[in-house]
């Protein structure tokens, strides 16, 4: 939900201001909005208007974050699921596969490494 603009009190962005620009002029604009992280629309108005976005798009560097952090999460229930699996149905001569358990550490590591280069930029 759109947040209510404190001076005109609407609550929402209703009306549609077009303007005709050149290919090159239109590309200009997406490349400023993308490299202050906004869309089109809410650099223009941080532009135009000093309006501050509602929210900006996740830089690169946040998104990767994200989706290794969400391949962690992935790889911890891995190894939660095999723990519960080896305790519920040990036996004397069983024993958690190791190759399993290893795989889900490797990947881990891997993830853990990945998140340490990102956050050192």
């Amino acid at each position: 939900m759109m947040k209510q603009h404190k001076q005109d009190g609407d609550k929402y962005r209703t009306v549609t201001v077009r303007v005709r620009v050149k290919i090159s002029e239109k590309l200009q604009l997406q490349s400023n909005a993308k490299n202050a992280g906004l869309t089109v629309s809410d650099w223009l108005r941080l532009k135009a208007l000093n309006a501050k976005p509602f929210l900006s798009k996740p830089k690169p560097q946040q998104e990767l974050l994200l989706k290794l952090l969400a391949e962690l999460g992935k790889q911890g229930s891995n190894l939660n699921q095999l723990a519960r699996h080896y305790n519920r149905t040990q036996t004397e001569d069983e024993s958690l596969p190791l190759n399993m358990v290893m795989h889900v550490l490797e990947t881990a590591k891997a993830v853990m490494n990945k998140l340490k280069v990102v956050l050192e930029q």
